[in-house]
């Protein structure tokens, strides 16, 4: 069976890939820059493929697939009409670990501002220390953080918020109910859970519904001393609105991993906002990284593995997203020796054929 590695993000990782398979599986990797013959000539005969988006001009190439596996949670980059009805499309996670620890960092450094006090004291400034009788700095025990959105990353924010004696509560499309949170309610009830939170943490998915949810007036529905996190996507912001909330002090700050601007072939360096962010000093800006550990892409390509072993010897996927509409073949079973029945395992063949170092 063939699987085909499509965007740099897939095939930077085929290594890690090839080493979880125990499946005969010959894969290849593409880039979406290569020549139009030869994208047909790799994507016309595979049985699976994984990237992170899908596309008209992909559908044509590749009108056998049966299996598309996204290699990451979200599906925005996905254009669900163009993929062929026989075709199974999974995604996968684990990078709720990763997320949840960076939230918790962001909220210790918003409270205690290490940094600050590792700067002023290389310079020989003793204030905030218990010796000048200096500002008290935080703590996160007593505070409450309210989470949008409940799925794995904000359980697992709650679960590591609960630990530091915080109270945690949430709103989701569904009610949460998880005994780890002192209230929950659905998302209508979101207006009624902002004021009483010290740290409001974006973690919900972008949808039409989720678009620019924090506005103007829900921000100023935060006390002035809180926080906003978003580890999400920058569109369930309005960046304007954030920004003047910030500049005026009308909260206290904001951590930001996400933004409305990324880099592209025509600009591979580009400011993340319209806004001047960077001249605030109540702000954390990191470029998308909270998920970006060494742990997260073992995990995540362990996952990926396991799943094309499940469809080439017809056993149910994980976390499918989108069925076949018309059924189609089963996923047929690979020929299989005496030695690979008693356990024996075949190498992975792995077949590169790229025009650059992706």
């Amino acid at each position: 069976m063939r699987c085909v590695l499509v965007d740099p993000y897939a095939t930077r990782n085929v290594d890690r890939l090839a080493a979880s398979l125990t499946t005969l599986w010959e894969i290849q990797t593409v880039a979406l820059q290569d020549p139009d013959s030869l994208l047909m000539d790799i994507l016309s005969t595979a049985d699976a493929a994984i990237s992170q988006g899908w596309n008209q001009s992909l559908s044509r190439k590749a009108a056998k697939l049966r299996f598309l596996q996204l290699p990451n949670a979200g599906t925005d980059a996905v254009d669900w009409g163009t993929i062929p009805e026989t075709c199974t499309v999974c995604n996968v996670f684990e990078h709720e670990t990763a997320v949840a620890e960076f939230a918790l960092l962001t909220m210790l450094e918003l409270r205690i501002d290490l940094r600050g006090l590792d700067r002023k004291f290389r310079g020989g400034d003793w204030s905030g220390s218990h010796v000048s009788f200096g500002p008290l700095h935080g703590e996160l025990a007593g505070a409450t953080v309210g989470l949008i959105g409940y799925g794995r990353i904000a359980q697992a924010i709650a679960k590591r918020a609960a630990a530091f004696g915080m109270t945690v509560v949430a709103v989701s499309r569904r009610e949460p109910d998880d005994p780890i949170l002192e209230w929950s309610g659905r998302m209508t009830a979101l207006d009624t859970m902002v004021p009483h939170c010290d740290f409001v943490v974006i973690a919900c998915p972008l949808t039409t519904e989720t678009r620019g949810l924090i506005d103007a007036r829900r921000l100023a529905l935060m006390k002035d001393s809180a926080v906003l996190i978003n580890i999400a996507r920058g569109e369930i912001v309005d960046e304007a609105a954030l920004f003047v909330a910030l500049s005026d002090r009308k909260i206290a700050g904001a951590a930001l991993d996400v933004w409305w601007r990324y880099p592209d072939d025509d600009d591979p360096t580009p400011r993340p906002s319209r806004y001047p962010f960077s001249e605030l000093p109540n702000v954390l800006m990191t470029p998308h990284v909270a998920a970006w550990t060494e742990g997260m892409l073992s995990r995540r390509w362990t996952k990926i593995a396991g799943n094309l072993d499940r469809f080439a010897s017809g056993a149910p996927l994980e976390n499918v997203v989108r069925r076949p509409k018309s059924g189609g073949p089963p996923a047929r079973r690979p020929n299989r020796s005496p030695l690979q029945c008693l356990g024996y395992r075949e190498p992975t063949r792995t077949t590169r054929r790229t025009t650059d170092d992706q």
